[in-house]
Parts: structure tokens; C-alpha cells; sequence
């Protein structure tokens, strides 16, 4: 009986955090007593019931393998038939597995796509996604996800299995069947008088699925508020939302610490929106072809999901220039509806925060995933999103598209006038269409968005990525597709005229829009570049100066400081990614100090100890000090910190580097435990060994090493004072080779006169 208690205890624990259908938390919630309580109760309740995550996949499995269930394998997985969302199926695999007979192939299919997909899912996801990624591999700087989602109820049903409508209580929503459920569900959200939860998520259903839906007000259910820390858990999510409820139309986020000199921003928002807005014309105009009531082009005149016009991209590339001169305090107001990645700063991502929203997807879950995911390995690998920037210098369409394809291809002037009158009038098409859709007017002009096949493509970016042959074969059928939708629109004036186009013009145009780019099939250069652009990883600069509210400019690149509030985060953000070299007027020679970081270091006196002193928390030197400061990649600043960290440590511990107010070369005498310097002021003990290290002796304690200075058979230190310990490091960090100074005055002459090696950003006067 003791033996069976000890495992009951274990198997509790264990239970605890591996039974659940979600057992991987993130690291950023810390789970609750109640979570625990209600994990471990589920976790006993199921040992019991026979339906343990281990028994029911391998149920699974057998079944996928078509060997023949037993009976308590059948009566496990009828436990489990609530998750199949249409009365009829539930009842007819009930059925099935209450009988002895073999199942049938439908059946089967049934309990495959949804009996236990959350079971399946981890077997099925690659283990690599649940790695942290960073921003060019900065473990400060780490990447999180967020996905949102919309869905219409008749494309959807199945959802009303794992939310219920607010105003009914659970019991009241498990005794209704999927039809009912249905009809009070549209009931709801016809009536909905608020844009609040409408919808509440049932407590048996998937934990990780929000907690409430909402009605948008064109009219869709959204749910949002879903962010996670790895790529994996994402992935489970969407897997197990459209396996179990069909199709949904997907926006997810890649949000990063807003403190990065980031590149290439407007190259990729530019380079996605062409290689995803050529792939879903093509793709439209082969669902025409099999079903021509499919209209395609759909997004072209979306009121939210549209193409982009110069006009829009000439904000985008206005941002991306305060971007990559570190100026995060920008807003990209006015082109959010696009049919691209719409990057933002702070907004609904917070302060502080930067990244980009996907949202030229749609249903396409899979390939939104594959893109998220390369997006977060390119920022994880480079650091930006460099790679990508020759596609800023990309022309979108604007009012002078028209003139200038019909003067490339030698149509007349008048020609142009008249086709530039046919796109007018059915810019006023799109504008009606988009009212009875429920949208506004938003994203790019509509008197632009069709012509995207005359974009100017001879010149376009992409091009700069193809071999000759393929540069030939890109030419040639630009201006053949070009020329013949120029043609293909005249005939349509002739039959319609200006002022008789209507509705079913504006379709024959977006059926003539996916032609041209199914013939041109440009999705091929695309996609090439796509799977093998690579970038170039680079040091990583986040400190923008020296355009910071707490400075107050006196001369060029000098500063005076006035102090802001510790929680700035432009102050945060510029105290991480620096360094300062700060002189006092004190005594005979001056004073120098060191900030690496947040971290602020000085060498105070001749006594041995701890005279190397650290303080975690910098608010500004003191008053009086001038600093010189130098912007850092972050990495460089932590192995910085650890070095100085250890040589703090060895001072402090062992008197080595011994310190000596003039920081000369002195006499050292061996004695028991180390060695002591003769002639200083300083009599303690400096505890190293002399070791031979590359035919070269050094004093050496741990990581630190000092050359051994030998004259005439007698040793000498070089030791260290407030001025050598700054210059010593900053030589040994920064290649910064100023030579041997003696005091700390003499090293704030050499920077007065720009005597040093390597130029400060700016001068900070405190």
C-alpha cells in the first residue's frame, strides 16, 4: 500500500504538467495555484477515466495505421466525441464505435481530423520552432509573436463548440446542438449593441484559444490578444484552429524591442506586397477559369486589404529614413490598409515596442506561417532586414502611371487622356462597392489601384536578382502583357464608354488584372529570391544620438545634461547601449570614471582592497564631470562588462592590478602569497604568480594578466590608476590606442584637442 501511495504521489505530479492538452506555458506567465489544482484534478480524473494523452494517441495511431480497435480503445475514444462540432457526424461515429463492426473509411476520417488534435499536433510540430529567437542573436533583445484572427459563422460553425453566446449559461449552450447553437450565434451578433465579447470561450475548450470573440463593426467575428514567446506555440494554435474549425482570416505580429537602428523596413514591406499580390492574382485567375462567379483580384479593391501607391509608399520610405538613423519616435499614419506588412512603433504593440503586422494573408495559414518564420530567422540572423532594401527604390502607380506606359508603348496622348478618364470613373466603382461592403475609404487611392499591371516594371528591383536569360525572359514579357492589357482595357471603353461603366465593368477589369499576371507569371522571380536572399549579419548600434530630449545642445556635438525620470525609455534605451569616458576637475590631475552600459566604474585612491568600486544603477556623473560618449553594439557592451566585472573582482580581492596614483612601472619583491611593490604607497599584498605564457612572462590571477616588466634581473608591475585603468580598457575593447597618459588631465586635453584615435559621438557636460 506504501509503494502504491509514493506512486500515486508521483504520477501527480507528473500529471501536473504533462497531461494537460496545452503543457508548454510561457515563461512569461507563471502558473497560478488553480491552474495547478485543475491540472492535477484533470490529470487523476483522466488516469482513471482510461482517456491519458499516451493511451488516446496511441488509439489514434493505430487507427491511422488501420489496424482494428478493441473495445476499450473504442469506449476511450467515445469519451472523447464532444470535439467533433456537427450533431450528425458525433452521432454517426458513435454509432460506429458503439458497434463491433470494423469503421468505415468516413468515419475514420472524422475522428482523425477531430478527435485529440491537440494530442497529435505535438507529434507533428518541428521541436526547432520552439526556440527563443532575438534580434541579430541578442539575448537582450528577444522576439515575441502575436496572432489575431477573423471568421465569419457560416464559414466557421464548428467554433461554437468552444465558445458560447455570453447571455447563455454553459449548461443552457451543452444542451443546444450545433444547429441551435448557430441560430442564437447569428442572432447575437446581428443584435450586438457593443464591440465587447459577445461570445465567451466555454471552460472545457482549448485553454490557449482567447478568452472572449468580438464583433467587428463591418461585421466579422475577432478574436485577439494572443502573444507568444516562441514560434512552436504559435504554430500548435493555428494548426489545431483550422483542424478543428475551418477557415479563419489570419493578421499575426513580430514585435521586437523598439531601441534597434533597423534597415530595410519600406525594402520588405515592398518586396512582400509584389510577391504576394502577383501569387494571389495568379492563383485568382486559375479559380476563375474553373469557376468563373469567383471574380478575382478581390484585394485590389478591398477597403482595407489594398494595393499600395506611390503615395503611400513615399510615407513608408519617409519612416524607414528615421529608422535607419535610429528615430524611433515616428507614426506611419494612413497605410495600414494595404495588402503588405505594416510595420509600427509603439501603438498597440506599447512603448517602446516596434515590429510588423502580416496582413496579406488572409486564409492562407500556411503560408502566412512559413513568412512569419522566415521573418523572425532573418531578424534573428542579421539583425535587420538590410537585405531587402534595394526594393525601397521600387515605383509604385500613381497619376502619372497612365501617360507614361502609353508613351513607352507609342500611344498618343489623347489615348492616355481618355483611358486615364475610363480608370476615374471606375475609381467611383470601387468607392460604391466598398459602401456596400461595409468599408470606407482608406489605403491607396482608388483611381490607382488597377492599374498594377502597368506598374513600371522594366525597372523594377527584382530584376536585379536575375541572370541574363532570366532578365531577357522578364523583359520580353513585361512589354508583351503590358501592351496587351493596355489594348484589353481599350476594347472594354469602346464597348462601355466613360460614362457607362458599371458594376460588371469594374469585374471584367479585375479579370483582366489576374490575366495579365497569370501570363506574366512573375510569382517565379519572386519566389526564387525569396528562398535565397541572404543578408549580412552586423554589429548592432541601438542608441540614436544625439537628438535625445535630456540633452540640451551648446556647440556642435556638445551637450549640456539635464536629468530625466529613471522609467525614460529613451534614457534606459541610451544609458544600455553606450559607453563614456567622464573627466572631473579634481585635485592635482583630475579624475576619471567609466560607464559601460548601466554599469559606472572608478578607480578611487592608493589603498589596496577594494578600490575599484561598481555601481549598478547610473543616473549622471557627478556635477562638474564632462563625459565622451560612444555608441556600442550590445554584445560588445555585456563581454565588456564581464571583463571589467573580473578585473573589479581580482582588485578588489587580490590587489591585482595593483594601484598606484601615478600608475608608473614599479619595483615589485617576491614574498609568500604573491609579491609587494617596494617604493608605493600601496604595501598590500598583490596576489598573482609569474607564468611564461607564449615565450612572454606575465603576472597572472585568474582571467587577468599583466606583462612583467624585467630590468637588470629585477621585476616591475605596471600599475594602474584612474586614467590607465580607463585607457586599458577602452585600448583593449575598442581598438582605441591613445597612447600612455599619466594623469586624467592630460587625457581630457588629448580629447579636447581630438588628439585620441577614435572620435566620441558627442560631449556631455553634467
Amino acid at each position: 500500500m506504501r509503494n502504491f501511495s509514493i506512486l500515486l504521489i508521483i504520477f501527480t505530479l507528473v500529471s501536473c504538467s504533462t497531461f494537460e492538452p496545452s503543457s508548454r506555458i510561457s515563461s512569461r506567465t507563471p502558473a497560478s495555484i488553480a491552474k495547478v489544482y485543475f491540472s492535477c484534478k484533470k490529470g487523476l480524473k483522466n488516469l482513471f477515466a482510461g482517456t491519458t494523452k499516451k493511451k488516446v494517441k496511441a488509439s489514434l495511431l493505430k487507427l491511422q495505421a488501420g489496424d482494428v480497435l478493441e473495445q476499450a480503445e473504442r469506449a476511450r475514444l467515445l469519451k472523447l466525441t464532444h470535439e467533433i462540432p456537427f450533431s450528425e457526424d458525433r452521432k454517426s461515429v458513435e454509432v460506429a464505435l458503439k458497434s463491433s463492426t470494423p469503421l468505415g473509411r468516413s468515419h475514420i476520417d472524422i475522428i482523425r481530423n477531430f478527435i485529440g488534435r491537440d494530442i497529435m499536433l505535438s507529434h507533428n510540430t518541428n521541436p526547432n520552432l520552439f526556440k527563443r529567437l532575438f534580434v541579430g542573436g541578442d539575448e537582450t533583445l528577444p522576439q515575441s509573436y502575436g496572432i489575431e484572427f477573423e471568421l465569419i459563422l457560416d464559414e466557421v460553425p464548428a467554433i461554437l463548440n468552444s465558445y458560447r453566446v455570453k447571455t447563455l449559461t454553459e449548461q443552457e449552450w451543452y444542451s443546444l446542438g450545433i444547429e441551435q447553437r448557430f441560430r442564437l450565434a447569428k442572432e447575437a451578433q446581428k443584435n450586438a449593441d457593443d464591440v465587447d465579447n459577445i461570445f465567451v470561450r466555454l471552460s472545457d475548450a482549448n485553454p490557449n484559444l482567447p478568452e472572449g470573440l468580438f464583433v467587428e463593426p463591418h461585421g466579422t467575428i475577432e478574436g485577439n490578444g494572443l502573444i507568444f514567446d516562441n514560434l512552436g506555440d504559435l504554430r500548435n494554435l493555428i494548426t489545431y484552429m483550422s483542424e478543428h474549425y475551418g477557415k479563419f482570416s489570419w493578421q499575426p505580429h513580430l514585435v521586437v524591442d523598439a531601441n534597434a537602428e533597423f534597415r530595410g523596413m519600406s525594402g520588405y514591406t515592398f518586396f512582400e506586397f509584389d510577391r504576394n499580390q502577383v501569387s494571389v492574382l495568379e492563383n485568382g485567375f486559375d479559380r476563375y477559369l474553373e469557376n468563373d462567379k469567383a471574380i478575382p483580384s478581390a484585394n485590389i479593391v478591398h477597403y482595407s486589404l489594398g494595393p499600395i501607391d506611390q503615395k503611400m509608399a513615399n510615407k513608408i520610405t519617409e519612416a524607414d529614413e528615421y529608422l535607419e538613423n535610429g528615430m524611433m519616435d515616428i507614426s506611419i499614419s494612413g497605410v495600414k490598409a494595404m495588402y503588405a506588412p505594416h510595420f509600427r512603433v509603439a501603438g498597440p504593440y506599447g512603448p517602446g515596442k516596434m515590429g510588423f503586422e502580416l496582413r496579406q494573408f488572409h486564409k492562407r495559414y500556411e503560408d502566412m506561417f512559413d513568412s512569419l518564420a522566415k521573418l523572425a530567422r532573418d531578424v534573428d540572423q542579421y539583425g535587420d532586414l538590410d537585405h531587402y532594401s534595394h526594393f525601397s527604390k521600387a515605383t509604385q502607380v500613381s497619376a502619372s502611371t497612365i501617360q507614361e506606359r502609353m508613351a513607352r508603348y507609342n500611344f498618343s496622348k489623347e489615348e492616355a487622356e481618355e483611358m486615364e478618364l475610363f480608370f476615374l470613373a471606375l475609381s467611383d466603382e470601387i468607392l460604391k462597392y466598398n459602401r456596400k461592403m461595409g468599408g470606407g475609404r482608406s489605403g491607396a487611392d482608388f483611381e490607382h489601384r488597377l492599374l498594377y499591371p502597368l506598374k513600371d516594371w522594366l525597372n523594377h528591383p527584382i530584376r536585379d536578382s536575375l541572370n541574363n536569360d532570366e532578365l531577357m525572359a522578364f523583359d520580353n514579357v513585361t512589354k508583351q502583357q503590358q501592351l496587351r492589357f493596355i489594348k484589353e482595357i481599350q476594347k472594354l471603353m469602346n464597348k462601355y464608354e466613360v460614362t457607362e461603366v458599371t458594376p460588371e465593368t469594374l469585374k471584367e477589369v479585375r479579370v483582366l488584372i489576374a490575366d495579365w499576371a497569370h501570363k506574366s507569371d512573375y510569382s517565379y522571380f519572386f519566389e526564387a529570391f525569396n528562398k535565397t536572399v541572404q543578408g549580412k549579419k552586423r554589429d548592432l548600434q541601438y542608441s540614436y544620438l544625439p537628438k535625445l530630449k535630456f540633452f540640451e545642445e551648446t556647440a556642435e556635438k556638445t551637450y549640456k545634461f539635464k536629468k530625466p525620470s529613471s522609467s525614460d525609455f529613451a534614457y534606459k534605451n541610451y544609458i544600455e547601449n553606450t559607453i563614456e569616458v567622464a573627466f572631473r576637475d579634481l585635485g592635482k590631475t583630475g579624475h576619471m570614471e567609466l560607464r559601460v552600459g548601466n554599469r559606472h566604474y572608478s578607480v578611487n585612491g592608493v589603498l589596496f582592497g577594494s578600490t575599484l568600486t561598481s555601481s549598478k544603477d547610473f543616473s549622471g556623473f557627478s556635477s562638474g564631470a564632462v563625459g565622451r560618449v560612444y555608441r556600442l553594439d550590445r554584445q560588445k557592451i555585456k563581454e565588456m562588462t564581464e571583463q571589467i566585472e573580473a578585473y573589479v573582482k581580482s582588485a578588489s580581492k587580490n590587489n591585482f592590478p595593483p594601484f598606484d596614483v601615478w600608475g608608473t612601472d614599479e619595483l615589485v619583491k617576491e614574498v609568500t602569497g604573491g609579491f609587494k611593490m617596494v617604493n608605493s604607497k600601496n604595501k598590500g599584498l598583490i596576489k598573482a604568480s609569474i607564468e611564461e605564457i607564449a615565450g612572454l612572462k606575465y603576472f597572472v590571477n585568474g582571467k587577468v594578466k599583466i606583462p612583467v616588466v624585467e630590468r637588470e634581473g629585477q621585476y616591475y608591475i605596471r600599475t594602474t590608476n584612474c586614467t590607465r585603468s580607463v585607457t586599458d580598457i577602452l585600448a583593449k575593447y575598442l581598438d582605441f590606442n591613445i597612447g600612455s597618459y599619466a594623469s586624467a588631465g592630460m587625457l581630457d586635453n588629448a580629447f579636447k584637442k581630438g588628439t585620441t584615435a577614435k572620435p566620441h559621438d558627442i560631449e556631455v557636460h553634467y
